[in-house]
């Protein structure tokens, strides 16, 4: 009977002690397991590179330890983002020429109150105004972006959506510039609270690592909103 009641007492106080583990366990840890996002793109393009592209940001999402599920817009159904239990959801455009026309992806969208992430072009200025900015349009661009100690030479662009007009509490990274010099340039990256925009998605170098920096913050502050929930 001794024996009983000593082996209860130590299940007991391994018991507790996980638990106590448990809770001791860092926030981003325990609650980035349970993150998904849901990536949405316009069309593969396999033709410029655009497959490539997914391929990177599913990598990229992944070492974040989140969960990721990508479809086309053509397999989206209305109602899978908020039924999805999703953290947050990129659209990316790979293929300007095509863009998301998905009405019901849109709409599911624009009700969301996740993350937001838009990839690419075609940036609604109702995205621009969530971040607090004015969105301007490029044409013919030859574009350098410079990283903490690198610059990079970007492919000719025929179209690019940049923003100004930036408040000062949204965060930046990189910096666009014309090879001319001619313009003061524009940030690569922007994130407002959980808000976020890149005009394209560098595959290698700094640019990716910029990049990636974008997606850690921009998740982390999700991760921050979960808790206080």
């Amino acid at each position: 009977m001794m024996r009983r009641h000593g082996l209860i007492h130590i299940m007991i106080i391994l018991a507790g002690a996980i638990l106590c583990g448990l809770n001791l366990m860092p926030e981003s840890l325990t609650h980035a397991s349970s993150q998904r996002v849901l990536i949405v793109y316009d069309a593969q393009n396999t033709g410029d590179g655009g497959a490539k592209r997914i391929d990177v940001l599913q990598r990229s999402l992944t070492s974040l330890d989140l969960h990721v599920k990508t479809v086309a817009q053509s397999d989206y159904q209305q109602g899978m983002l908020s039924q999805g239990h999703y953290s947050g959801v990129i659209t990316v455009i790979n293929w300007p020429a095509v863009g998301i026309t998905n009405k019901r992806f849109l709409a599911d969208r624009q009700a969301y109150h996740g993350i937001k992430l838009h990839i690419g072009g075609d940036l609604t200025q109702q995205e621009a105004t969530a971040m607090g900015a004015k969105r301007v349009i490029r044409y013919q661009q030859q574009l350098t972006l410079k990283t903490t100690g690198d610059s990079t030479s970007l492919p000719f662009l025929k179209t690019i959506t940049l923003l100004t007009h930036l408040p000062s509490h949204v965060h930046q990274y990189g910096h666009l510039v014309t090879q001319s010099g001619t313009e003061n340039g524009h940030a690569y990256g922007v994130t407002s609270n959980q808000n976020g925009y890149l005009p394209f998605l560098v595959t290698s170098g700094d640019g990716l690592i910029t990049a990636q920096r974008l997606l850690e913050l921009i998740c982390s502050a999700n991760q921050r909103r979960i808790t206080r929930c």
